[in-house]
Protein backbone atom coordinates (compact mmCIF):
# COMPACT_ATOMS: atom_id res chain seq x y z
CA UNK A 1 0.00 0.00 0.00
CA UNK A 2 1.46 3.43 -1.02
CA UNK A 3 1.87 5.93 1.65
CA UNK A 4 0.01 9.33 2.14
CA UNK A 5 3.51 10.58 3.12
CA UNK A 6 5.31 12.19 0.03
CA UNK A 7 8.98 11.21 1.33
CA UNK A 8 7.96 7.85 1.98
CA UNK A 9 5.86 7.64 -1.15
CA UNK A 10 9.38 8.50 -2.61
CA UNK A 11 11.43 5.86 -1.02
CA UNK A 12 8.99 3.69 -2.07
CA UNK A 13 9.28 4.66 -5.45
CA UNK A 14 12.80 4.31 -5.25
CA UNK A 15 12.51 0.95 -4.04
CA UNK A 16 10.29 -0.53 -6.89
CA UNK A 17 13.40 1.38 -9.12
CA UNK A 18 16.45 -0.65 -7.31
CA UNK A 19 14.04 -3.92 -7.81
CA UNK A 20 13.73 -3.59 -11.96
CA UNK A 21 17.70 -3.41 -11.68
CA UNK A 22 18.00 -6.43 -10.43
CA UNK A 23 18.71 -8.00 -13.98
CA UNK A 24 21.97 -6.12 -14.25
CA UNK A 25 23.17 -7.43 -10.65
CA UNK A 26 26.62 -8.56 -12.07
CA UNK A 27 27.68 -5.53 -14.50
CA UNK A 28 30.13 -3.72 -13.22
CA UNK A 29 31.50 -0.72 -14.84
CA UNK A 30 35.15 0.70 -13.76
CA UNK A 31 35.00 4.23 -14.95
CA UNK A 32 31.43 4.94 -13.10
CA UNK A 33 32.26 2.49 -9.63
CA UNK A 34 34.25 -0.40 -9.18
CA UNK A 35 31.64 -2.46 -7.39
CA UNK A 36 28.84 -3.96 -9.16
CA UNK A 37 24.74 -3.13 -9.34
CA UNK A 38 24.31 -5.66 -6.74
CA UNK A 39 26.68 -4.21 -4.48
CA UNK A 40 24.72 -0.53 -4.71
CA UNK A 41 21.12 -2.37 -4.45
CA UNK A 42 21.96 -4.10 -1.49
CA UNK A 43 23.91 -1.12 0.28
CA UNK A 44 20.50 1.46 -0.84
CA UNK A 45 18.31 -1.56 0.72
CA UNK A 46 20.95 -2.03 4.17
CA UNK A 47 20.83 1.34 4.51
CA UNK A 48 16.83 1.69 4.19
CA UNK A 49 16.39 -1.33 6.76
CA UNK A 50 19.06 0.36 9.24
CA UNK A 51 18.32 3.77 9.37
CA UNK A 52 14.74 2.65 9.78
CA UNK A 53 15.80 0.26 12.72
CA UNK A 54 17.40 3.29 14.52
CA UNK A 55 14.33 5.76 13.77
CA UNK A 56 11.73 3.42 14.67
CA UNK A 57 13.72 2.78 18.42
CA UNK A 58 14.93 6.10 18.80
CA UNK A 59 13.23 8.37 21.90
CA UNK A 60 11.59 10.97 20.13
CA UNK A 61 12.31 13.32 24.01
CA UNK A 62 15.93 12.63 22.85
CA UNK A 63 16.20 14.60 19.80
CA UNK A 64 17.41 18.29 19.66
CA UNK A 65 17.94 20.39 16.44
CA UNK A 66 21.35 21.23 15.60
CA UNK A 67 22.23 23.06 12.96
CA UNK A 68 24.68 21.24 9.87
CA UNK A 69 25.99 23.32 7.10
CA UNK A 70 26.15 19.83 5.20
CA UNK A 71 22.67 19.35 5.22
CA UNK A 72 21.54 23.28 5.09
CA UNK A 73 23.10 23.02 1.57
CA UNK A 74 22.99 19.26 0.03
CA UNK A 75 19.43 18.36 1.31
CA UNK A 76 17.54 21.19 -0.72
CA UNK A 77 19.85 20.46 -3.40
CA UNK A 78 18.82 17.10 -3.06
CA UNK A 79 22.31 15.80 -4.17
CA UNK A 80 25.26 13.50 -2.30
CA UNK A 81 28.82 14.06 -3.88
CA UNK A 82 30.57 10.93 -5.63
CA UNK A 83 33.38 9.59 -3.81
CA UNK A 84 32.73 11.49 -0.70
CA UNK A 85 30.94 9.11 2.04
CA UNK A 86 32.49 5.95 3.12
CA UNK A 87 29.70 3.58 4.06
CA UNK A 88 29.91 2.33 7.50
CA UNK A 89 30.98 -1.42 8.20
CA UNK A 90 26.99 -2.27 9.13
CA UNK A 91 25.66 -1.34 5.52
CA UNK A 92 28.87 -2.60 3.71
CA UNK A 93 27.50 -5.13 1.90
CA UNK A 94 29.64 -8.47 0.37
CA UNK A 95 30.46 -8.09 -3.10
CA UNK A 96 27.18 -8.85 -5.36
CA UNK A 97 24.04 -9.80 -4.34
CA UNK A 98 23.38 -12.02 -1.61
CA UNK A 99 21.66 -15.36 -2.34
CA UNK A 100 18.41 -13.51 0.07
CA UNK A 101 17.67 -10.72 -1.68
CA UNK A 102 13.98 -10.71 -2.06
CA UNK A 103 14.06 -11.25 1.84
CA UNK A 104 16.17 -7.88 1.51
CA UNK A 105 13.78 -6.15 -0.21
CA UNK A 106 10.70 -7.41 1.84
CA UNK A 107 12.61 -6.11 4.90
CA UNK A 108 13.34 -2.45 3.17
CA UNK A 109 9.62 -2.36 2.49
CA UNK A 110 8.54 -3.39 5.93
CA UNK A 111 11.21 -0.47 7.44
CA UNK A 112 9.45 1.96 5.55
CA UNK A 113 5.86 1.53 6.31
CA UNK A 114 7.13 1.26 10.05
CA UNK A 115 8.05 4.60 9.52
CA UNK A 116 4.57 5.63 8.38
CA UNK A 117 3.67 5.60 12.60
CA UNK A 118 6.85 7.06 13.51
CA UNK A 119 6.68 9.91 15.68
CA UNK A 120 8.17 13.13 14.22
CA UNK A 121 10.50 13.51 16.47
CA UNK A 122 11.93 9.81 15.78
CA UNK A 123 15.88 10.77 15.16
CA UNK A 124 18.82 9.18 13.56
CA UNK A 125 22.52 10.15 14.32
CA UNK A 126 24.05 10.60 10.34
CA UNK A 127 28.22 11.13 10.97
CA UNK A 128 28.12 13.59 8.40
CA UNK A 129 24.77 15.42 8.82
CA UNK A 130 23.55 14.88 12.34
CA UNK A 131 20.87 14.07 14.41
CA UNK A 132 17.94 14.03 11.97
CA UNK A 133 13.88 13.56 13.16
CA UNK A 134 11.73 11.98 11.15
CA UNK A 135 11.46 13.97 8.19
CA UNK A 136 14.84 14.44 7.28
CA UNK A 137 15.73 10.90 7.98
CA UNK A 138 13.25 10.26 5.15
CA UNK A 139 14.92 13.24 3.17
CA UNK A 140 18.66 11.75 3.50
CA UNK A 141 17.42 8.45 2.56
CA UNK A 142 15.83 8.85 -0.68
CA UNK A 143 18.57 11.04 -1.51
CA UNK A 144 21.04 8.86 -0.49
CA UNK A 145 19.11 5.54 -2.60
CA UNK A 146 19.14 7.90 -5.72
CA UNK A 147 22.41 8.49 -5.43
CA UNK A 148 23.27 4.99 -5.81
CA UNK A 149 20.24 4.74 -8.39
CA UNK A 150 22.11 7.13 -10.41
CA UNK A 151 25.48 5.39 -10.45
CA UNK A 152 23.37 1.95 -11.05
CA UNK A 153 21.98 3.96 -14.03
CA UNK A 154 25.37 5.00 -15.36
CA UNK A 155 26.40 1.30 -14.92
CA UNK A 156 23.84 -0.35 -16.57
Amino acid sequence: MKSQNPEIKKLQSALEELRMHLAHSDKVKAAVSSVSVGWHITHSLMVVIKISEFACSSDPNKYRYNFNLFRSILFPLGFLPRGRGKAPKAVKPDMGLPQDTEELFTAAEKAVRALEGAHPKQHFVHHSFGMLDLKNTLVMMNIHTRHHLKIIKEIV
